[in-house]
């Protein structure tokens, strides 16, 4: 029994690795892989470093996007971080409004 401890101890190790690691990163990739194939011209994105724009072309590997009227820049097409949707903004709008009121009272 004693000679099987350390197999035992080596498996649980593994499988928490497994369990802890290995699947939501899984999650996360197959989630980025998801965002990326639903990017299209339109789109206001987020890229990884934080700038805010507007897709105004992509192709497999670069995507325009308009930071600013008639300011566009070239980002490699896994530099955008998330597509911000019309909800997102709706909601960021509404909360802008309350959170100026709680601010003033």
């Amino acid at each position: 029994m004693n000679a099987a401890a350390p197999i035992v101890w080596f498996a649980l190790l593994a499988a928490m690795f497994l369990i802890l690691i290995v699947i939501p990163q899984r999650r996360r990739m197959q989630a980025f892989q998801t965002m990326q194939a639903r990017l299209r011209v339109g789109d206001e994105i987020v890229t990884t470093s934080g700038l805010l724009g507007v897709v105004r072309s992509l192709d497999d590997e670069v995507v325009e996007v308009e930071i600013a009227p008639a300011t566009v820049v070239r980002f490699a097409r896994q530099a955008v971080g998330r597509i911000i949707e019309p909800a997102d903004t709706a909601d960021r709008d509404a909360g802008s409004d309350t959170g100026s009121t709680e601010r003033d009272a």
